[in-house]
């Protein structure tokens, strides 16, 4: 092996580490994306649920003045 065909060999090489690092990171992303789509699901949830509390409190409220 000549030293043309070892570069060419580890510059193959350095890009398969590269394109393998870049698809961890991405799935990374994609896993912390899913979390907080998750988190924000809840917090609508929640949101919904104090949104239905307040109008409980302040329609009784309005219903006995």
């Amino acid at each position: 092996m000549n030293n043309y065909e070892i570069h060419d060999l580890a510059s193959e090489m350095a890009e398969s580490h590269s394109a393998y690092k870049l698809a961890r990171e991405v799935l990374k992303l994609r896993e912390t994306v899913a979390g907080l789509e998750a988190e924000r699901d809840a917090l609508m949830v929640r949101c919904e649920q104090l949104q239905d509390a307040i109008e409980k409190v302040f329609g009784n409220s309005k219903s006995s003045a």
